[in-house]
This record gives structure tokens, sequence and C-alpha cells, in this order.
């Protein structure tokens, strides 16, 4: 995923479709791909991925992505909790 201005506010459905079609489906390593990318805009994408799925015809991908979005999440609070994380 490319490391863009973070942009403000809610992700378009057509955003998440462009990254859907786009780098997120021809990423080779997910993990990697989401460890790359900052904290605000990954919370951005799990906020618009969490919509999307929630429309009547999400996008092919979309559930995995969202998957993998929110584990990289909690991998990032586990990690920010952890003793010494700050050292």
């Amino acid at each position: 995923m490319e490391s863009k201005t973070a942009r403000a506010g809610a992700m378009t459905d057509d955003e998440l479709r462009g990254l859907l079609d786009g780098c997120l489906n021809d990423a080779v390593d997910p993990a990697a791909t989401l460890a790359a990318v900052p904290d605000a805009e990954l919370a951005r994408l799990a906020d618009g991925l969490y919509r999307h799925l929630d429309t009547p015809s999400p996008a092919f991908g979309a559930r995995f992505w969202y998957l993998q979005v929110a584990e990289e999440l909690r991998l990032r609070r586990v990690g920010a909790a952890a003793p010494g994380a700050g050292a």
C-alpha cells in the first residue's frame, strides 16, 4: 500500500474498492503490507472495510483484508502494551 498523506474522514466505497482492486489484492505478503501502513491510515482502512462489509455486495477480498487489518491492529496494541515496548 502506498504511503500517501493520510486522508481525513471516512474512506469512501470507491476508494476502498480501488485499494482492493489494486495494491491490496496484489500484495504478496499481506502481513508485511499492513505492517508498513501508518496507524491512522490502518485505522481508517479498518473502518472502511467494516462499513463496506455491511453493504449488499462487498468486493472480493474485503472480508480477508478486514481480518488481516484487525489482526495487525491487535498486534500493535499488544506490542505497545508490552513491558519495555517504548524503550
